[in-house]
């Protein structure tokens, strides 16, 4: 939401700051602080020693956001117990540590020791959340378009097929991209996605299709509409575009409500070689992809067009 939604909202101008509007109990949690300190590698360190019976450490983006100056004051605490042991910001230290950059955050200390199972058991904020709370529409679809955009500008084509951790960005990372990409890439391969998504829903993911959708673009938006339109039943489809439509069907069929996921790596090859079969104006007598074997394939190149 923008500065200006912000003032314009009619409920906002009606809230006085410091909007204090609950009862002040401070007097109840006597033992209990809160301070906003800049916390240096070396005092993470010193607080760390009092990380006592904590949960495992997970794989998350703190220390990209912290490099990437991402990192805010934004209301989130450390905090520690009344008997002094660490109870919640232990990924937020160790990522201070990894990158050696001080971090500005909220301290409480003295809540109660049994206070801990309480912690973090909201739900998180997403790309898609964020997208939404922006005003965009159809976010499933944009939040994974960009993230398959994001992955092919960072892996590649083929590898970014592999990619599955949403924990390798940060959310603001990720946000951040979308925005400048969505109206030169990400807005116009929505319609597109969207139709082949509508028709083979359990087989062709829409961060794929964003991936491989994208590639196709830079042999002209006209072309990348008359192949999703032979494919979605929309115009009459030549050969090798029936073929693959096809494949698809019978790959929906298979495997429609067993929860198995076709591979996306697999799928785009398929998609790959009808369309260059499509831009050269040649008819594909069998489709497959050999991904293993003595016979393994090479992903395809994506065919442009001639110069």
């Amino acid at each position: 939401m923008t500065e200006k939604s912000i003032q314009d909202n009619a409920s906002y101008r009606q809230l006085s700051f410091p909007y204090i509007y609950g009862e002040n109990i401070e007097h109840i949690y006597t033992n209990v602080t809160v301070t906003i300190e800049r916390i240096t590698p070396e005092v993470a360190e010193k607080m760390l020693k009092a990380n006592i019976d904590n949960r495992k450490m997970s794989r998350e983006p703190l220390a990209q956001a912290i490099e990437n100056d991402e990192w805010k004051l934004n209301g989130a605490t450390i905090v520690f117990d009344d008997h002094g042991i660490l109870r919640d910001g232990q990924h937020r230290l160790y990522a201070c540590i990894r990158t050696g950059v001080p971090i500005d955050t909220f301290v409480v200390r003295g809540v109660s020791h049994d206070a801990q199972i309480t912690m973090d058991t909201g739900i998180k904020r997403s790309l898609k959340d964020y997208l939404e709370m922006n005003r965009y529409k159809n976010v499933s679809t944009v939040g994974a378009v960009g993230m398959g955009l994001l992955y092919l500008d960072t892996f590649g084509t083929e590898a970014s097929f592999n990619r599955q951790s949403a924990n390798l960005f940060t959310v603001k990372g990720c946000f951040d991209f979308v925005q400048s990409q969505y109206d030169s890439r990400i807005e116009p391969l929505v319609h597109p996605v969207m139709l082949v998504r509508s028709r083979f829903g359990n087989v062709t993911q829409s961060r794929m299709l964003g991936i491989v959708f994208d590639q196709f673009r830079k042999a002209g938006d006209d072309n990348l509409q008359e192949f999703v339109g032979q494919l979605c039943g929309k115009r009459k489809a030549c050969v090798s575009v029936g073929l693959l439509n096809n494949k698809l069907s019978e790959i929906v069929k298979k495997t429609k409500g067993t929860g198995v996921k076709p591979n996306q790596r697999y799928v785009a090859a398929l998609i790959v070689k009808t369309w260059n079969a499509y831009m050269r104006g040649d008819d594909i007598k069998q489709l497959k992809f050999m991904q293993g074997g003595v016979n393994q394939e090479k992903f395809p190149e994506i065919f442009l067009g001639y110069e």
